[in-house]
């Protein structure tokens, strides 16, 4: 009995070293709706919609505060701006920028509690996507707020960014950075800012391609009309999920992880694990980027996917797991608006596609470190059966290695977090009209919607942002941000 309880103890130390929150935090992401979404996501997105609307969800509900400080600004500025209340959206993009940035240097803290978790335990780091956005939704938050000097300076910060990262960019990511781009300069000229403005349009059009021609410069306006700026965003983007290999690792193969075992042999045995994965994710939809069917992968003897060989006595059954991307919504395209004087249109921007690059750019990071961490648990697995054996015998070293492959298989999660109320897509059209206010009604994939009246100023230029919240093209959102540029 006692050998029993020391074994038991042994396998609760190899938790808590984790940690209560990430425990806490992997326990939250296990607990997941049909959509792979963890429940107060789900909840969170159910409740969005009405964050502008209903008066009891002006603020996001503290009880769905996020664990994550960062993702937790990004939720309460996105809150904020579709509420309206553009001085806390401001705010909290603004925080969130600045947390991105600081977010690139880890602690050795964090990477060692990693190792022995899963990388719940690592303050999230956005991707190059949300990194981006944080920008893209301050200027128009500032802009909605009457701070033009501010919404300039935010579109100057975006520039900067896409500058930085421009070297890294891939084919998926173009739609999306040509709509920053073509934003931004609207964001210019609204403030009478012309260089900034016709630079980026012309960046605008260099990553639109086909699309180019949608996107004009900057044109006189008549004194009797102005120009609209709509941009029209649709669904939800796509949201990662958890992709779980099981790897069989048979007596040979974890004897170099044990006492006896030297660098070199645990080395080779950790490469010739990773690539079974690589191999079984090269196999799947872009190489494992998008959710295929959620089912449990098993790495055969000859590494496909297949019914793995009895394992010996001493083998042990490895648990991997990656985030992969699933959609909950196919984008629309946006086409025209009725009434117009004279227009131009067409650019869609596929979040989806961008949230995809950025998977794709941390997909062997990802995948190292979980390599990695499943070494240094079968290591510590190895080395505790094997004294544990010594001292109180073969029975109670096999049950205490037990216990530590199923602790460590337990706690092993996907990070799957994100800024996950952004839009599926964005699409956005300039259109002339006459000035004073105007009903506005756009049409999105063939269906017309109704965006709402818009004062259009006199040889000025006002952006208008709306939402699409359902996939079957739901009621737009009571509100979006309205820019209307100062006089000069």
């Amino acid at each position: 009995m006692r050998r029993t309880l020391t074994a038991l103890v042994m396998a609760v130390a190899a938790v808590t070293l984790a940690g209560c929150s990430v425990v806490a935090a992997t326990a939250d992401a296990s607990a997941v709706t049909p959509l792979g979404l963890a429940r107060k996501e789900q909840e969170l997105r159910n409740l969005l919609p009405m964050a502008g609307r209903d008066t009891s969800v002006h603020e996001m509900p503290r009880r769905l505060t996020p664990r994550d400080d960062l993702i937790e600004a990004l939720y309460d500025g996105s809150w904020a701006y579709y509420a309206g209340d553009w001085d806390r959206a401001a705010k909290g993009f603004v925080a969130a920028s600045d947390m991105a940035e600081d977010r690139f240097t880890k602690s050795l803290r964090e990477n060692a509690a990693a190792l022995i978790t899963n990388d719940l335990a690592l303050s999230y780091t956005p991707g190059h996507t949300e990194r981006l956005f944080t920008h893209y939704y301050g200027a128009l938050a500032f802009a909605g707020k009457g701070d033009y000097e501010s919404a300039a300076v935010e579109a100057r910060r975006l520039g900067a960014m896409l500058q930085q990262l421009d070297p890294q960019m891939t084919d998926r990511d173009r739609s999306s950075r040509a709509l920053l781009r073509y934003v931004s300069g609207a964001v210019f000229e609204a403030y009478g800012e012309a260089n900034d403005a016709d630079v980026s349009y012309r960046n605008a059009r260099r990553l639109a391609g086909a699309d180019s021609a949608t996107i004009p410069g900057r044109v006189p306006i008549p004194p009797d009309s102005g120009d609209v700026v709509i941009l029209i965003e649709n669904g939800w983007v796509a949201h990662k999920v958890s992709q779980d290999v099981v790897v069989p690792v048979y007596g040979p193969e974890a004897a170099a992880f044990g006492p006896k075992g030297n660098v070199g042999q645990q080395l080779a045995t950790a490469a010739t694990i990773a690539g079974k994965v690589l191999l079984v994710a090269a196999t799947r939809p872009e190489q494992g980027i998008w959710w295929v069917d959620g089912k449990p992968m098993v790495i055969n003897n000859w590494g496909g996917i297949g019914t793995a060989q009895r394992l010996d006595k001493d083998g042990y059954l490895m648990r991997v797991s990656w985030p992969v991307l699933r959609k909950s919504f196919e984008p629309q395209r946006f086409l025209a608006v009725s009434g117009a004087l004279r227009s131009s249109g067409g650019l869609t921007a596929s979040l989806n596609d961008a949230v995809a690059a950025d998977l794709s750019r941390d997909r062997r990071a990802v995948l190292a470190r979980t390599i990695a961490r499943q070494a240094v648990k079968l290591a510590a697995t190895e080395v505790a059966e094997a004294k544990a054996t010594k001292k109180w015998g073969e029975v109670t070293g096999s049950l205490v290695g037990g216990l530590l492959n199923a602790a460590g298989a337990a706690l092993e999660r996907a990070d799957t977090r994100g800024w996950l109320l952004l839009p599926a897509s964005i699409s956005a059209a300039r259109v002339r009209l006459p000035a004073g206010p105007q009903a506005v009604t756009a049409v999105v994939d063939g269906q017309s919607r109704d965006i709402g009246q818009v004062t259009v100023r006199p040889g000025r230029v006002t952006v208008v942002s709306r939402r699409v919240w359902s996939g079957q093209l739901g009621a737009v959102a009571d509100r979006g941000t309205i820019i209307e540029g100062p006089r000069r």
